[in-house]
């Protein structure tokens, strides 16, 4: 993990953790609340759920977003909570973080996911998951069916002791781990049909999964991902798993930084001419609206019935173009310039904002994964 030099000779201040984004301002959620956090945030009480309360607030203090002699923060983010859990599998080296009966050993899961990036296919790969998830000692059981709709893929919890709530938040972990795998072995953005969560877990407390489908129902337990026929016949292993960690980190920070801006309805023609027209040069919603032949209203309304606006489709194109000029070798300054900000220290904002970290180190996470 990295840290910057003057963090690293502190001493007796605890470890600040760099990466991680602040937990940003968010009214508390009750248990009987009936809404839930914004697609980018879980509250607090469900990294409490999953790590437990002590160390939640331990590593929450080491890095910076509990300060002593303060209550809780309501909500921290996706990106932040994702990094506590690989805080808490190097504190411990155990991948269920206590949710399995005996510790599962680092490189347990990432041997699998190693082994379904040599299959062919997606379908191939999920047929391989289920099938070495009966082999591996992680308490959790997957199947793959099939329906008109595509591929099942069923995560369910097989423990038996302990807190039921916690072991839904290792297999919604598990299933957003897996994937990100998959985002980084196709090359492509898979978008699930639907997904199914456990009600087990309460809306008000948000979950890893939010975002993820513009279909979410509930179920009795588990989680089910179901991956679109179309997408089965796409080919795996156009990157190399080999990484323990990191890969997933990678695109899971491209995916929660995307989460505000594309939960919208993915086959609204008029959202996929918008996204053309921005994609081919800046362009105002007026002068857009003029060029599919509609009125600023008519423009405004069609998207706000698909979930979006023209607002956070300008966003994720943005944010795409940072993705893609921080993956070149271009200078700092160019890549500010390019993406009409005024200097580097926007850049950094804005990086922060999006992906939870600075550019260089961005950038020097991505060096590490192409080099593993």
């Amino acid at each position: 993990m990295a840290q910057s030099r003057r963090d690293k000779g502190r001493k007796g201040q605890g470890r600040k953790m760099m990466w991680l984004e602040p937990a940003r301002a968010g009214r508390a959620l009750s248990e009987g609340a009936t809404n839930a956090p914004p697609p980018g945030l879980l509250s607090t009480a469900y990294a409490q759920t999953y790590l437990g309360a002590p160390l939640t607030r331990r590593l929450m203090r080491e890095a910076g977003l509990w300060p002593d002699g303060t209550l809780a923060p309501p909500t921290i983010s996706k990106v932040a909570f994702w990094h506590l859990c690989v805080a808490a599998m190097e504190l411990t080296g155990d991948e269920s973080n206590g949710c399995a009966a005996r510790p599962v050993a680092r490189w347990t899961w990432a041997t699998v996911f190693s082994a379904v990036n040599q299959m062919d296919t997606l379908g191939e790969g999920l047929r391989k998951l289920a099938e070495l998830s009966a082999i591996i000692p992680a308490e959790i059981e997957i199947s793959l069916t099939h329906s008109a709709a595509g591929a099942h893929l069923n995560f369910r919890s097989t423990g038996t002791g302990g807190d039921a709530a916690r072991r839904e938040c290792y297999v919604e972990s598990i299933a957003l781990a897996f994937h990100c795998v998959l985002l980084w072995v196709t090359g492509e953005p898979l978008r699930p049909v639907q997904v199914r969560l456990s009600e087990r877990l309460a809306d008000a407390h948000g979950s890893l999964l939010s975002g993820l489908s513009r279909r979410r129902t509930r179920q009795k337990d588990g989680v089910t991902v179901v991956y679109p026929r179309a997408d089965l016949e796409k080919p795996l292993g156009v990157r190399k798993y080999r990484a323990w960690c990191s890969h997933e980190t990678s695109t899971f920070l491209q995916f929660v930084a995307l989460l505000d801006y594309e939960v919208h309805d993915r086959e609204c023609p008029t959202v996929e001419q918008v996204q053309q027209l921005i994609a081919g040069q800046p362009i105002s919603q007026s002068d857009a609206a003029r060029s599919l032949g509609l009125s600023t209203a008519t423009l405004r309304r069609r998207l706000a019935d698909a979930g979006t606006s023209f607002r956070d489709i300008s966003k994720a194109a943005k944010l795409r173009q940072l993705l893609r000029l921080l993956a070149s070798d271009d200078n700092l300054d160019d890549v500010a310039a390019e993406l009409g900000l005024s200097d580097r220290r926007s850049l950094w904002r804005a990086c922060h904002a999006w992906l939870g970290v600075s550019p260089s180190i961005y950038r020097a996470n991505r060096r590490t994964e192409i080099a593993a």
